[in-house]
């Protein structure tokens, strides 16, 4: 499998409507958006903030994974930004 084009570690990174994956050099890995009203995410087709970050933390790992395979680090874990409660409002 050939090399992946970021840059370890990861991090995400709360957004007003979103969950944004970067890697070390500051490139944006991916976005993952959600909208917790329920009338509008269902317009919209989003996830809810819950299951976002969910995803975007599993996304965040298996990138972690597939890039350390061939990494002497391999069982070292992704610092991931906190995104506790006081980070949801």
């Amino acid at each position: 499998m050939p090399k992946l084009p970021i840059t370890l570690p990861l991090q995400i990174r709360l957004s007003t409507e979103s969950f944004a994956i970067d890697d070390a050099a500051g490139r944006n890995v991916s976005y993952i958006y959600f909208e917790n009203e329920l009338s509008r995410r269902t317009q919209t087709r989003r996830f809810s903030k819950d299951e976002a970050r969910a995803i975007a933390q599993m996304i965040a790992r298996l990138l972690t994974d597939v890039e350390s395979d061939d990494d002497v680090s391999a069982g070292k874990t992704i610092p991931l930004e906190d995104l506790n409660a006081e980070n949801d409002e």
